[in-house]
């Protein structure tokens, strides 16, 4: 068997040394498929928080993201501090000085933040949408955040891994940041857009003064349901709708004929009794309509044409 790959083993008194640091470097630099990224219960998912746990969950392993989010739930990240594209935060870990993080996010150039900028100004419908935590365009969100623009620099941490446990609690708290301030994606882009911002919420905060100054027409009118005139609804009892009694219809007359004979025919042993059975249902329908006489009192007496006796 080749021992090419095996770790190299050193003996120290009783305690075995193994140097498997190759194998995590190699381990490091392999892609990793994109793993489900856990929910926040913190609040609502905006769009530029949902792009960094995407960003995060495509560069690391489950186990280091799942560690990472329970940093972040724990309050290991002692504080971040954001510049345009740049965030840097200090994270306690296991050593007694906590460690630095750096994630950073491709610049967008003069003309893309220019751009962006006009668009916002012009667009309040945008911007507000912006606000909510939505996904504006998809021109306009490729251009200020995408997963494969978000970089982990690095970690002061011993691990090796591109992605430690330390940076994914920087990330949840980076994305909640935006859960929690939506717009602050603008300022971290290098957007200018603290004019606009301030125009839609000064006419967010006109339009709630102008509700609540104004009475309330469609509580009361629930308060006080319509009431109806019967008369009106109904009609007047001068003009009620009468009508006759519909003529009474022989049921045996009605449908095919020839099926019920042959129906009766498969219960009987002779004509006669066909006939027979065929006459009690006839009283029976005139017992209910109260139609007497409607049929022949003895249809055995007529000769019977085109049956033959059994």
């Amino acid at each position: 068997m080749s021992r090419k790959n095996t770790p190299r083993t050193t003996w120290e008194g009783n305690v075995i040394l193994a140097d498997f640091g190759a194998r995590r470097r190699a381990e490091a630099v392999t892609p990793r498929p994109s793993i489900p990224i856990p929910a926040d219960p913190l609040g609502p998912e905006s769009w530029a928080g949902a792009q960094l746990l995407e960003a995060v969950a495509g560069a690391t392993d489950r186990g280091r993201l799942e560690r990472g989010r329970d940093y972040h739930w724990g309050g290991h990240v002692q504080s971040m501090e954001l510049s345009t594209n740049t965030v840097v935060a200090l994270v306690a870990g296991t050593q007694p000085q906590p460690f630095e993080v750096v994630i950073k996010v491709a610049a967008l150039s003069a003309k893309r933040r220019d751009f962006i900028a006009a668009e916002v100004a012009a667009a309040p419908a945008l911007l507000r949408t912006i606000i909510r935590g939505d996904a504006p365009p998809t021109d306009l969100a490729a251009m200020l955040l995408r997963p494969d623009q978000i970089r982990f620099e690095g970690c002061t941490c011993p691990d090796g891994a591109p992605v430690c446990k330390h940076a994914v609690a920087v990330a949840y708290q980076l994305a909640d940041t935006f859960n929690h301030d939506p717009a602050a994606i603008l300022q971290w882009r290098g957007v200018e857009a603290a004019e606009a911002l301030r125009s839609v919420q000064l006419s967010h905060a006109g339009e709630q003064e102008s509700s609540s100054t104004q009475p309330n027409s469609g509580s009361s009118a629930q308060q006080a349901p319509e009431v109806l005139d019967q008369a009106e609804f109904w009609g007047s009892e001068e003009r009620r709708v009468s009508w006759s009694a519909p003529p009474v219809e022989s049921g045996l007359e009605l449908g095919d004929r020839d099926a019920l004979m042959r129906a009766l025919r498969s219960l009987s042993w002779t004509s006669v009794d066909q006939l027979q059975t065929m006459h009690e249902l006839e009283l029976c329908l005139e017992m209910i309509t109260d139609d007497s006489g409607r049929f022949d009192p003895t249809p055995w007496a007529r000769p019977v044409t085109g049956t033959r006796m059994k």
